[in-house]
């Protein structure tokens, strides 16, 4: 599998990068499926519902991780797209059903990342960073529409 390498000067920069510079095979093979399977073990044990208080902060560092896995998408590499981050990939699937259990049942979960997005139309009341999972495990996403910074206090 193809990695490619990006230098960097700050340590924000390196934060930004920082997909792009670990082995990639360990990312979508082995870490990827852990999180989304995190995420389906919160919500079975949730029952149903909304995600039990004591598993929230795992399933936030899960979707914020999963969020930047997205970002592998820019590499434009055809076997990270078409193999592990497009909706033909059952990890995908299981993610994209978990994210609409979440959608169902309002879950709300605030994160670190600054999400900016232009509108979220009939999407109103859906927390940012289930809207932004949500176009970009779609494949949705257009440029500009969605501005991800970190939200550090200063």
């Amino acid at each position: 599998m193809r990695r490619q390498l990006f230098k960097s000067r700050s340590p924000e920069r390196d934060n930004e990068q920082f997909v792009y510079n670990v082995d990639l095979d360990l990312l979508l093979n082995n870490y990827f499926p852990k999180a989304v399977d995190c995420i389906g073990g919160a919500l079975y044990r949730s029952r149903g519902e909304r995600v039990l208080k004591e598993d929230m902060e795992n399933v936030k560092y899960c979707l914020e991780f999963i969020l930047g896995i997205m970002r592998l998408r820019n590499l434009n590499d055809s076997m990270i797209t078409d193999k592990y981050l497009s909706l033909n990939n059952p990890k995908m699937q299981e993610l994209y059903k978990y994210l609409e259990r979440m959608s169902d049942n309002n879950t709300k979960i605030y994160s670190f990342l600054k999400l900016e997005i232009t509108s979220k139309g009939i999407y109103e009341k859906l927390c940012d960073l289930l809207y932004v999972l949500f176009v970009y495990v779609t494949g949705n996403n257009t440029e500009g529409e969605i501005r991800i910074s970190l939200n550090i206090d200063e």
